[in-house]
């Protein structure tokens, strides 16, 4: 508590005097509490209350609020702020319950894309050694017979002949053809041949081949000799048109089956 004199010296009172000029300010809040005169409570902006103690006694009077009064020669002004000295820092409370979590907030909106990244460097090749080979699979089973395909157009030649190497030809399979062996039937690989039907043997150009539905004879080669004075040493009428020869592979004649054909 400040106190102040309307002397020009600053008074200092004893501990006695100070007691009582406390004293007194409580019996003076108290009045003016009871009295009807409302106390403000502590504030940033708090009231100061003046008043004037007299030397001696210590008694206060003219108590004012914000307004200093004027004290007489023997009294001193003192002056105290409604708000009291901060106390000591009070011991720390028992930590509170926990409170209720609140509610889940709203999702955010979703960020913008970051640009894309530069590509990585590109990784190395593998190398893999080849697999072993695989064991052979089973034979397949054999596929069922086709259908018979239809049968093929009649053929344009006018005489032909299906012919054994004994001279006898296969019926079913010969036209316009009549076969015998040459030199009277004594003669290997010679055949003596009459083209019937009413083909003209000047005009034709007869072709052989060796085998049909047998086995052929290897290395034998089946010619046409219509060389006339060739026909008459070895043919005689009516089987006197061309000759066919089988010439086998050591130069002689072989009997062979062959066919022929006169276009």
């Amino acid at each position: 508590m400040e106190a102040t004199g309307t002397s020009t010296h600053e008074r200092r009172f004893t501990h006695t005097q100070l007691i009582g000029a406390v004293a007194a300010t409580a019996l003076f809040v108290g009045g003016l509490v009871s009295g009807g005169f409302a106390l403000a409570a502590p504030s940033s902006s708090p009231n100061t209350y003046y008043a004037c103690v007299k030397d001696r006694s210590g008694s206060l009077n003219s108590f004012q609020v914000n307004t200093p009064p004027t004290c007489g020669k023997k009294e001193a002004l003192v002056s105290w702020s409604e708000n009291g000295q901060t106390g000591a820092t009070g011991a720390t409370g028992a930590t509170g319950a926990t409170g209720a979590s609140g509610a889940d907030g709203r999702d955010g909106h979703d960020g913008v894309n970051g640009a894309t990244g530069p590509t990585g460097p590109t990784g190395q090749s593998g190398v893999g050694t080849t697999g072993a080979t695989g064991a052979t699979g089973a034979t397949g089973r054999d596929g069922a017979a086709g259908p018979t395909g239809a049968t093929g157009a009649p053929g344009s030649a006018r005489g032909y002949a299906l012919v054994h190497g004994d001279g006898t030809v296969v019926a079913t399979r010969t036209r316009n053809i009549a076969v015998a062996k040459g030199i009277g039937g004594t003669a290997n690989g010679m055949y003596c041949v009459d083209v019937q039907g009413g083909i003209d043997p000047s005009a034709i150009a007869p072709v052989a081949a060796l085998g049909f539905d047998g086995t052929p004879v290897v290395a034998v080669k089946i010619f046409v000799d219509t060389y006339p004075a060739d026909v008459r040493n070895v043919c005689t009428a009516p089987t006197n048109d061309f000759v066919v020869l089988a010439l086998g592979g050591t130069g002689s004649y072989v009997d062979a089956d062959f066919t022929i054909s006169v276009p």
